[in-house]
């Protein structure tokens, strides 16, 4: 095997392992940029050999001779290496998956950098994972031994974006969970990604999420996603659309935009409990609606609390609702 490693001192430290024929040990350092355009020059399944001869790297496959200038080592970013473990845990690699869920709901790192990533916690034998930006809210969790009782596990945004393609591509069935008071580490068969943390503490979001309300509504997610979608189209302005959703006990989901109903009404079959009106931003609900994978979501609000969607098993999302006075259709703030 050889063992690729790669350095970016704004994200962290990705080492790959690759099947390989080894004929005498050795490392070297070239430009990583130049190394993967050579090397997608070639085609799929292509055999290439590499050999240093003096300053160069040599690479050849077929009729291809190439070479490529070495980079000194001392000129590389130190690699990012936890030294002091303060947690570690095994986990299935779509358990992994799950945790960086929620990243799409972070905050940018521009606005609130301790609210741009991804927080984990331990809580009993489960870990949370959460992000949020003030608006909205992502959470959910998976069965896991405990790894942090503290709220200073913070991934970023970049980070968890990397880790999702390196688990995507990789098809590992498990990865360990690694990490010291500034780094988390991914380790799977055949990668290892070390990265930073956000050094800061996240705050109580838990406050926030409100008690089971019995003003509920489910229904269909992907009906209620071509319903948005059919509604953003009509509206003037996407952007800043607001969709008004109403139900009561045992009726479907009324939808309309709110500043101008007479361009988009629709109506969702679904199982009303209690009843309830509410505006909500309508590019914020679908993005929403779109981190679920269920085939059913329920949605439940009460006494002006965000509104709450749940999916299948431990997810759950909150919106804020926009201010609207459904007494006058035309007017609202």
């Amino acid at each position: 095997m050889v063992w690729i490693r790669y350095t970016n001192i704004a994200v962290g430290t990705i080492a790959n392992r690759v099947p390989a024929t080894i004929h005498e040990p050795g490392q070297i350092a070239v430009s990583l940029a130049r190394l993967t355009a050579l090397i997608a020059g070639f085609t799929a399944g292509s055999v290439v050999e590499i050999e240093t001869k003096g300053n160069a790297l040599g690479v050849f496959s077929g009729t291809s001779r190439l070479r490529l200038p070495i980079v000194p080592t001392e000129d590389l970013p130190e690699a990012m290496a936890i030294n002091q473990e303060i947690g570690s845990v095994d986990i299935s690699s779509v358990d992994c998956l799950q945790l960086l869920e929620p990243f799409p709901a972070a905050d940018d790192p521009r606005v609130r950098f301790q609210l741009a990533g991804v927080f984990w916690h331990s809580v009993g034998d489960r870990l949370f994972a959460v992000s949020t930006d003030g608006k909205r809210l992502i959470r959910t969790s998976i069965a896991a031994n405990k790894f942090s009782d503290d709220r200073t596990l913070i991934v970023p945004s970049d980070v968890a974006i990397v880790a999702r393609r390196l688990l995507q591509k990789a098809a590992a069935p498990r990865v360990t969970l690694r990490r010291s008071r500034s780094l988390i580490a991914f380790d799977a068969l055949t990668f290892g990604f070390t990265a930073r943390l956000i050094d800061s503490r996240f705050p109580a979001y838990e406050s926030v999420i409100p008690e089971p309300a019995s003003n509920s509504v489910v229904c269909n997610r992907l009906e209620l996603l071509a319903a948005m979608s059919r509604l953003s189209a009509a509206a003037p302005t996407a952007d800043t659309a607001l969709v008004a959703l109403s139900w009561w006990h045992d009726s479907g989901l009324d939808l309309h935009l709110a500043r101008c109903p007479l361009d988009g009404v629709d109506v969702v079959a679904a199982e009303g409990h209690g009843s309830a009106k509410v505006a909500l931003s309508l590019p914020q609900f679908a993005d929403l609606l779109k981190e679920f994978r269920s085939e059913c979501i329920q949605i439940e609000t009460a006494n002006e609390q965000p509104v709450v969607i749940r999916g299948g098993g431990e997810k759950l999302a909150l919106l804020v609702r926009s201010k609207w006075n459904f007494d006058n259709l035309r007017e609202g703030t």
